[in-house]
């Protein structure tokens, strides 16, 4: 298995992202930064200058949406998770390929044929667990029927019977929407392309390093040999997700498979290693904290920083052993290091060192 990081913008995705935290009418960046924060320990400092550059493109964005809000909220706000929004649900087939001869092709279809797939879409989708569809029998009659049968919220049913007696209508009206928020969000063209060059410089150097072990270490799981192509996710940024299997409705044989992952997804993972401590972590730093030399090794760079020669002199150890304990101690975020000539010039870490005595005091004494 190949993955390979492309650096290509999928405005379509972006404007939805764009318009669906819009419709929920709450502070989408500060509600995420808060919530690391609490979860993961993650410094809010820390978040807000990971979140400021698309914070600001947000915050353009969403305040010139010329759209009146009733229309927004009708094709893309939802209140049941057991089902698309609107919008969603009519941007399913185009929204992962964005490009304009997919778009056409799918546009071109016959109304009976979109809605045939939309329905095909949601009976085979396993969250949505409907009853199977018998396309033979397909007509309103049998279209209305079923939906009425289904499990979802009397609110969405209503929409998705609308549906079938004004698609076009529809389709024209959801992608004229995600057009304006499009043109709105290349005001910002370069900066974003600016942050898909980078994702893709610094997760392809992840590639290099790693291979095709590199999801592992954000927890993706992929169950497949073919080679992986993945694109940055920027409004979300926090976001990890295989190209869904309905977006490539026309192809018999995919000889690849197409993946999105935040921009954010490395750096928070970092973050997460360094600041959130679990039991497990605890358990890990107080064996670390009851080894003699590694105990040594932090009194000794408590109030300056050594190099690993000038504690292994003042402490009667080896240079080897210096180098071990420091690999250990690094690990659980104990130390931080500078190179410097290269040599490395060890110091305490003692946010860390807080960090672990506040979650002590969290777990024993409140």
């Amino acid at each position: 298995m190949k993955i390979t990081f492309l650096n290509e913008i999928n405005y379509h995705m972006e404007a939805m992202s764009v318009i669906s935290a819009y419709v929920k009418k709450e502070p989408y960046y500060e509600k995420i930064k808060e919530g690391l924060r609490q979860k993961y320990n993650i410094p809010i400092d820390k978040l807000d200058d990971l979140y400021e550059e698309i914070s600001n493109i947000y915050d353009l964005v969403s305040n010139n949406i010329d759209i009146p809000k009733d229309k927004l909220d009708f094709y893309f706000s939802y209140n049941d998770d057991e089902a698309p929004s609107l919008g969603y649900l009519l941007m399913s087939f185009t929204l992962y390929n964005d490009d304009e001869d997919t778009i056409s092709s799918f546009m071109e279809l016959s109304t009976q044929e979109k809605l045939k797939r939309y329905l095909y879409l949601l009976n085979e989708n396993t969250d949505y667990g409907l009853l199977k569809v018998d396309y033979n029998n397909f007509n309103d009659k049998y279209y209305v029927n079923y939906i009425n049968n289904s499990n979802f919220e009397t609110n969405t049913k209503l929409k998705y019977i609308l549906l079938y007696y004004n698609l076009e209508d529809y389709l024209k009206e959801i992608n004229d929407i995600i057009n304006k928020v499009i043109v709105i969000l290349k005001k910002k063209q370069d900066v974003l392309q600016y942050i898909a060059d980078e994702y893709q410089r610094i997760m392809s150097e992840e590639v290099e390093k790693y291979g095709d072990r590199l999801l592992e270490n954000y927890d993706f799981k992929v169950s497949t040999d073919k080679d992986i192509v993945i694109k940055p996710l920027i409004i979300r940024a926090n976001t990890l997700m295989l190209k869904p299997w309905f977006a490539d409705f026309n192809n018999d044989i995919l000889d690849k498979r197409g993946a999105y992952i935040g921009i954010h997804v490395k750096v928070l993972f970092d973050l997460i290693n360094i600041y959130f401590i679990n039991d497990e972590k605890i358990i890990s730093t107080l064996k670390a904290l009851g080894d003699k030399s590694k105990f040594d090794i932090l009194k000794s760079i408590k109030d300056t920083q050594m190099y690993g020669v000038e504690i292994a002199k003042k402490l009667n150890i080896t240079t080897a052993t210096v180098s071990h304990h420091m690999s250990n101690l690094y690990n659980l975020s104990l130390i931080n290091y500078v190179a410097d000539n290269n040599k490395m010039n060890y110091m305490l870490n003692k946010e860390a060192i807080e960090e672990l005595i506040n979650a002590l005091e969290n777990l024993f004494l409140k």
